[in-house]
């Protein structure tokens, strides 16, 4: 019987006995997480900034006697602000909490509320542990006793209360605003000193009678209503997602018929022992659900065994002649990228992370996979002319590639696996990174590094310092150069996503650390396949100095520098000027730094504060953030951190990237190699910004008005006294991707002038000498 029809015959059974809205005993989380909720929203909160948001301050309860006196049950209306609306029961996952965004199906500026009712054995001290997205006001029974409005995301425990249970029944409200972006919260209950209360449960008045379209998890915990004992709500949540991953890892990876046979007979026990129990009380219930939750690990964990054990020393994912495979490295003269053919390669991409939209469809363990779609995706990011993609190879809560440290989980692979390939197949290359720095760290409760997981990680530093640690370390860097290492579709090792952003270190144990990898790397990557790909390691500051600014610009073995221009206006910007200025700060510092010619490529950068909701600004912004880079000499067009929704770039910037690579197509990249003319200079006209690199044989030039309005004549002249007396010059519509006009410029004293008749708004100019 399918566990859908199982839960109805059972629920259907039950409503002749219990009433609406009964008593239902729902046990925390192991770590205390309250995880059934009663809700009610989305109510307006309008206002155009954070401090505005009046929905805040209303209290949409009024009706019901007030936010103090808040006592739901499931069912019971709520009239306010016009709008008709039910408390509603709702689960919160123990690793994100409640995600409002999904329950209400909106992301527009709302408010929402939250109940439960913690049953307390004893009048008592506890800690409330909380985070949301984005504030937050708390009552415990009635009393106000926390509130935090700003713009943030879920973060575990971020904020901490300590507050006094009574004896018996205690109410607790929360009330979560939404501004921008995701939106939702999480919430535990402690003792003082931080250890798990296992006295405390909820008690929710909910309806017995399964809804129609709810969560599995949910029917189940409905058994708990009107009935003894108390329901394990992370066990029957655990049971729900173990079975669910359970049958789809047997479809997608087992083709053995009698290891599908001995599966299913598990998974109809789980389902009689649980049918058996659910005439008796939530504790018979909690008891058949944990045993079933154990035997089907154990059976999953069998079969699947012989699937890790072939995976921990994996064969390439394609065979290549690696000979002949297309490496990129750095020009003779530096600064730049070519082919392993010698012609130029001007990396013209941005950041796609494995789990957001279109790679996420290649994860076999998804209920979306569709992995033609990641195919279909790549496909196009090439016919648009995008050459490179910067990949974290894992994003702690959507997938690790260890699990427990050391032992390489298949299915991730297979993920990878199938984002490489249509890379390959489509001709774009990777940037690999091999962890996901910024989420590894919040989601350190489930990271294989942690010593609470069995990992040799106690303190941070212990990352960076840690004999085990750097082995480990070392060992995945060992099975990325196995597995897809061969092939000339990596671009290039990023060893350390921000390198001195989480781990405590100095700038010298960073570099000490680097060494030791880069070291490791070279060698067995040489010693496997024969030949290198490129190395780098990036750096979360922007400008970094001193003993940063050595590790970022100058640390030795590294191939190019990379840091995340997250500078200025451009971390949150309200129009697109300025962001390109503050990149071409960015990138001109940078080239200052690098005393060896290194390329230098912006990793990260676009909004970080908060996303662009107007697309037409976003996509403005985007534009003139990569012809910043480009123009002031970084090697291609920077890599965008999409910070958007959904985490993906828009059509118009990838259509903004593909004209930057018709551009770049014809730039003489290896004129451009080698040491930047520290002389040239623009004088742009009134009302517009510039951006200029070049050596002392080409130059390119962009110039960008700041209120185009029409066409308009105008003129440029560009500085160059150490320039060639002569040049070829081009000009280009970056808007339209458009050549408009080439001829010849002698240099009148110490500058050409490049007259641009009827321009349209953004204009770059190649110029080069009449040389090979």
């Amino acid at each position: 019987m399918k566990l859908a029809l199982f839960v109805l015959a059972v629920m259907l059974m039950l409503i002749g006995t219990c009433a609406m809205g009964d008593s239902a005993k729902l046990r925390l989380g192991p770590e205390g997480d309250v995880l059934a909720w009663l809700v009610v929203g989305a109510l307006p909160n309008p206002g155009e900034s954070l401090e505005s948001c009046k929905g805040f301050d209303e209290d949409y309860l009024t009706a019901a006697g007030g936010e103090a006196q808040a006592h739901p049950v499931e069912g019971s209306s709520l009239e306010a602000a016009g709008m008709k609306l039910k408390w509603r029961l709702a689960l919160a996952s123990e690793r994100e909490g409640l995600d409002f965004c999904a329950i209400f199906a909106t992301r527009e500026p709302r408010v929402a509320y939250a109940y439960t009712v913690i049953e307390s054995p004893s009048d008592r001290e506890a800690r409330l542990l909380l985070g949301s997205d984005d504030g937050v006001k708390v009552w415990v029974n009635g009393d106000l006793v926390h509130t935090s409005h700003a713009t943030r995301g879920v973060n575990r425990d971020e904020d901490k209360v300590d507050i006094k249970l009574q004896s018996g029944k205690n109410r607790i409200l929360f009330k979560v605003d939404q501004h921008f972006g995701g939106w939702g919260m999480m919430a535990r209950i402690v003792n003082p000193d931080g250890s798990a209360a296992k006295d405390l449960v909820e008690n929710l008045q909910i309806q017995p009678a399964p809804l129609e379209k709810e969560p599995a998890a949910m029917k189940i915990c409905r058994l708990a209503a009107g009935k003894a004992g108390s329901m394990d709500v992370s066990g029957a949540m655990v049971y729900i997602d173990q079975r669910t991953r359970a049958k789809l890892w047997m479809e997608r990876f087992s083709n053995d018929p009698a290891d599908q046979a001995r599966f299913n007979h598990v998974l109809e026990s789980a389902v009689a022992k649980i049918t058996s129990a659910a005439s008796s009380n939530a504790d018979a219930v909690s008891t058949a659900i944990n045993a079933s939750n154990n035997e089907i690990k154990a059976d999953w964990d069998y079969i699947r065994g012989k699937l890790v054990r072939e995976m921990q020393d994996p064969p390439p994912l394609v065979k290549t002649d690696v000979s002949r495979e297309d490496y990129v490295s750095v020009m003779p003269g530096g600064r730049y990228f070519m082919h392993a053919d010698g012609t130029p390669f001007t990396p013209i991409g941005y950041n796609h992370n494995p789990d957001w939209t279109t790679l996420e469809r290649s994860n076999p363990e998804s209920r979306n996979y569709d992995p033609k779609v990641t195919d279909e995706f790549f496909a196009h990011l090439h016919k648009c002319g995008v050459n490179l993609v910067r990949l974290m190879i894992e994003t702690p809560g959507s997938g690790l590639i260890e699990d427990p440290l050391g032992t390489f989980r298949p299915e991730h692979v297979r993920w990878i696996d199938h984002i490489v390939n249509a890379a390959r197949k489509n001709n774009i290359k990777l940037m690999i990174t091999p962890w996901d720095t910024f989420w590894m760290v919040r989601r350190w409760e489930i990271s294989p590094y942690s010593s609470a997981n069995g990992g040799p990680v106690v303190q941070r530093i212990d990352f960076i310092t840690n004999r085990e640690a750097v082995e480990a370390q070392k060992k995945r860097l060992k099975f990325l150069i196995d597995r897809w290492g061969n092939s000339g579709s990596v671009f290039a090792w990023e060893l350390l996503n921000e390198g001195e952003l989480y781990w405590k270190e100095t700038p010298e144990q960073l570099s000490a650390w680097e060494t030791e990898m880069t070291r490791f790397v070279r060698e067995y990557e040489k010693k496997k396949w024969g030949r290198n790909h490129l190395l780098a390691s990036s750096i979360a500051h922007p400008m970094p100095e001193g003993a940063l600014g050595d590790v970022a610009y100058r640390q030795p073995g590294l191939d190019f520098a990379t840091t995340h221009l997250y500078i200025g206006a451009s971390r949150g910007p309200k129009e697109p000027i300025e962001p390109a200025l503050n990149i071409r700060q960015g990138v001109e510092f940078a080239l200052r730094a690098i005393k060896d010619n290194r390329p230098y490529i912006d990793g990260e950068d676009g909004p970080i504060d908060k996303w662009i909701e107007d697309g037409n600004l976003d996509n403005a912004v985007f534009h003139n953030m990569i012809w910043a880079h480009l123009a002031s000499g970084g090697a291609g067009s920077g890599l965008r951190w999409p910070y958007r929704n959904p985490h993906q770039i828009s059509g118009g910037m990838i259509d903004a990237l593909g004209r930057m690579r018709k551009f770049a197509d014809e730039a003489p990249w290896a004129k451009l190699s080698g040491a930047v003319s520290d002389k040239l200079d623009v004088q742009a006209p009134d009302g517009w910004i510039y951006c200029r690199t070049g050596t002392s044989r080409a130059a390119i030039v962009w110039v960008r008005a700041k209120n185009w309005v029409k066409p308009v004549d105008v003129a440029v002249r560009v500085v160059w006294p150490d320039g060639p007396a002569l040049v070829k010059y081009r000009t280009y519509d970056t808007l339209s991707g458009t050549w408009l006009a080439s001829g010849e410029a002698g240099r009148s004293g110490d500058a050409f002038e490049i007259e641009l008749p009827s321009a349209p708004g953004s204009v770059a100019i190649m110029m080069q000498d009449d040389g090979k």
